[in-house]
């Protein structure tokens, strides 16, 4: 999601899951249990928005959609890095670690407070990175879920096995995995990197990539901190 400081931006969520055959999602039961992974919300981090707008404690049940209307102050800090997940409480790590975030940028108006022209440069060709983590399977561990067939166990869904080979535990950086971004030697790359991981923290490291070559990372700034 891109915006500009000083705009109104309004977007349309739908939730397109077939509503439940039973009762609808109880959003007060089992307050810190997980539930409802059906439902979800849009919650933003580090949007200077009024709480309001935001909207965390409303669900989009099976079936039904939501219009989120945010109004950006013209003085938000620009241009910005931040990002969006699902947050209703009970799924809001699952449906995270499931792949429900994105990247959200505020890009300066014409009356933003001007930028050195190389930094500007840098932010027009940047490259947006957002980083998640996906672990399931270990239930001993305290950050990791119950994997699929455990949750559809807990719902009384049926059984529920893996079609897929996949790792129980991996960082996803732009929806793959181990990447490569490519840079021009001598060039410079601006990357906008969002950390959307659900539950734990990451620690970044630049590596030489061969034997008497290097490569320098400066940090430009933290946003939505």
């Amino acid at each position: 999601i891109v915006l500009t400081a000083g705009e109104t931006c309004e977007i349309h969520l739908r939730n397109l899951l077939a509503p439940p055959g039973t009762a609808a999602c109880d959003e007060g039961k089992d307050a810190n249990g997980f539930k409802c992974p059906d439902s979800t919300t849009l919650h933003t981090h580090g949007l200077h928005i009024a709480p309001s707008e935001d909207a965390v404690l409303e669900a989009v049940n099976p079936g039904e959609s939501r219009t989120y209307t945010y109004h950006v102050p013209a003085e938000h800090m620009a241009p910005a890095t931040l990002w969006y997940h699902a947050h209703l409480h009970g799924s809001s790590a699952l449906q995270a670690m499931g792949g429900l975030v994105g990247a959200l940028l505020v890009e300066p108006s014409p009356s933003s407070i001007p930028q050195p022209p190389l930094l500007s440069s840098l932010y027009a060709s940047s490259r947006v990175v957002v980083l998640q983590h996906v672990a399931y399977g270990d239930e001993d561990d305290l950050f990791a879920l119950p994997d699929y067939p455990s949750l559809a166990g807990q719902l009384s869904a049926g059984p529920a096995e893996r079609s897929w080979d996949a790792p129980d535990d991996a960082l996803v950086l732009n929806g793959g995995l181990r990447p490569v971004l490519r840079v021009p030697d001598g060039g410079v790359v601006l990357l906008r990197i969002v950390s959307a991981t659900a539950i734990r923290s990451s620690v970044l490291r630049l590596d030489d990539p061969s034997p008497g070559a290097s490569c320098e990372a400066r940090l430009v700034a933290r946003d939505g901190v």
